[in-house]
């Protein structure tokens, strides 16, 4: 065992030993190859018990049981020692597979279930405060590089873990995905004896009745009791539903929210999530995000061998492609919100979602993907719901494009690019000549709609990405001017160059002709540009017409 003296010891290596981060991330592995090797076995328990919904239980217990026992683990951790809460973890969890196996019906092995949630779920937070306390010890910021083992660990686990669990069931039942867990158990209590450092003395961690109140046990009890009523009720959907348990659910999360709104360190911060409304909705999402993701994931493989006839390790193996796209899909997201932020990832990750969820050739491009999957999925009224959210946005657009093309324009009238009266605002500071020049132009927009319904958004369309593609261009001709300028010393070229310049700027205008040649195969699009001459002359026109009342100075003023 490593002791606390000889880790405090000087001339300590300022990184984390790869043993002690291997030994946390091995343990915390555990609750991921539980909750994954169950998905190809529920078949075959469901079974041997001759049970039905009940066996859902399984699922549900362990993830409620980690929901109690992790914010637990990590108070009783900060109360009585990091080490000694993941050693009794492992313990519990070796003993709690031991025994699982020999459960006579399927109420003990939901119970013997939960107890095996409770210990797997420990040594994560457990295993983090070891880090952290280690970290501190030796002077140094907590590496990011360790937590990144845990989760890495456990995405690995939980992708291959119905692949393993799938094998296990196969070749020696369902008893098996319990009995891995003895040996793997047994390695990590040797693994954490050796090398997790020795949990620092205490002055006094206070009587048991102190450490019990600083775990909040009502509130965690009530918690309990709020999502076994609720999985009740949801259970009795399937046959004649008990719509009384709701008001059962009701009071329950009344007298919760009232309890946790009093207590001092509560099991659930309803007071924060009261004040905090964009946490709280964040929350929701990844519950309902988390949702999606289990009842494919419990429930394709029970399709695979239920319906399909696959044994557990080939439903494993279908399993398996899903777990390592979702890995990918979490990387590339991360990426995508460090640049883009979190919207269109929400939005594109939705679409995907409900994209999977029927079959390709049940879409139509006449109808939006939303309103597709609501229909189908029996919610009345699915079109015309969407079609309040899509005006709402769409009116939410307009104002803010009206109110910022107004501003624009009024920009430009000060420098005597644009017609005097949009340059004019009223008492509250609002460019009204603006909105409404921009206002005519929407209205003009109705009016295509009115004519050509089928083809007003694809004329429109087809018409700016003329504007798109002509500002594009110019951009690039205007930077491989300015690269010649700057090569003849006439102008200084900044710091920050286009990589790969002349030939980025060759390739882009290649790109931008190719988009206006295939142009070219489409009616519509046929028509603008046989327009594209008459634009260009009232450009050319325009400028003849406007350059000598120009104000450069202003021009200038306005957009720096």
């Amino acid at each position: 065992m490593t002791s606390e003296t000889d880790l405090s010891a000087p001339g300590t290596s300022r990184r984390l030993p790869r043993a002690f981060v291997f030994t946390i991330a091995f343990g915390s592995v555990l609750q991921a190859l539980n909750a994954s090797t169950m998905s190809v076995a529920m078949v075959d328990i469901r079974q041997d018990f001759a049970a039905g919904a009940a066996a859902s239980w399984l699922i549900s217990g362990l993830y409620l049981a980690t929901a109690v026992g992790s914010p637990t683990a990590g108070r009783l951790a900060d109360r009585v020692g990091p080490r000694r809460v993941f050693l009794i973890s492992m313990a519990i969890t070796v003993v709690t597979s031991l025994v699982a196996p020999l459960a006579p019906n399927m109420g003990w092995l939901i119970a013997f279930r939960m107890l095996l949630g409770l210990g797997t779920c420990a040594a994560f937070p457990s295993g983090v405060a070891m880090l952290r306390a280690e970290s501190d010890r030796r002077g140094m910021v907590l590496p990011a590089g360790a937590l990144s083992a845990l989760a890495i660990a456990g995405q690995v686990m939980i992708a291959f873990g119905p692949v393993l669990g799938g094998v296990l069931v196969s070749w020696w039942g369902w008893q098996a995905i319990f009995l891995v867990n003895v040996p793997l158990g047994i390695a990590v209590l040797v693994l954490a004896w050796i090398h997790l450092p020795a949990d620092p003395k205490r002055d006094g961690t206070g009587s048991v009745r102190e450490v019990l109140a600083g775990l909040d046990l009502p509130g965690a009890g009530l918690f309990i009791a709020c999502i076994a009523v609720l999985m009740v009720f949801l259970l009795s959907l399937s046959g004649s539903p008990t719509w009384w348990l709701l008001g059962v659910l009701a009071v329950l999360v009344a007298a919760f929210a009232a309890l946790e709104a009093r207590v001092a360190r509560p099991f659930v911060d309803v007071r924060m999530l009261a004040r905090n409304r964009p946490l709280t909705g964040t929350y929701l999402r990844t519950a309902l995000t988390y949702v999606a993701f289990y009842v494919v994931f419990y429930g394709y493989p029970m399709w695979l061998q239920s319906a399909r006839g696959l044994s557990a390790d080939q439903s494993g193996l279908v399993v398996l492609p899903i777990a390592l796209l979702a890995m990918a899909s979490v990387a590339l997201a991360g990426r995508m919100i460090r640049r883009a932020g979190y919207r269109p990832v929400l939005v594109i990750g939705s679409v995907a979602l409900l994209a999977m969820l029927m079959p390709w050739n049940a879409y139509s491009k006449s109808e939006s993907p939303f309103v597709t999957v609501l229909s189908h999925i029996g919610v009345p009224a699915a079109g015309d719901v969407m079609n309040l959210v899509v005006l709402t946005a769409a009116m939410s657009s307009l104002n803010s494009g009206l109110y910022s093309t107004g501003r624009i324009l009024r920009s430009m009238s000060m420098a005597g690019t644009a017609p005097k009266f949009t340059g004019v605002m009223n008492r509250n500071s609002v460019p009204y000549g603006g909105i409404l020049l921009t206002a005519a132009v929407c209205v003009v927009g109705v009016g295509l709609n009115y004519v050509v319904p089928s083809e007003a958004f694809e004329i429109v369309l087809n018409f700016a990405s003329i504007g798109i593609l002509g500002t594009w261009a110019i951009i690039v001709l205007s930077h491989l001017l300015f690269v010649r300028k700057a090569n003849r010393g006439e102008v200084t070229r900044p710091g920050y160059r286009l990589p790969f310049s002349p030939y980025t700027e060759i390739v882009t205008l290649v790109f931008l002709a190719s988009v206006v040649v295939l142009m070219a195969f489409d009616d519509i699009g046929r028509i603008t540009l046989l327009c594209l001459p008459v634009i260009l002359a009232a450009l050319v026109a325009g400028w003849f017409v406007v350059r000598r009342r120009i104000d450069t100075s202003v021009l200038d003023e306005v957009s720096g």
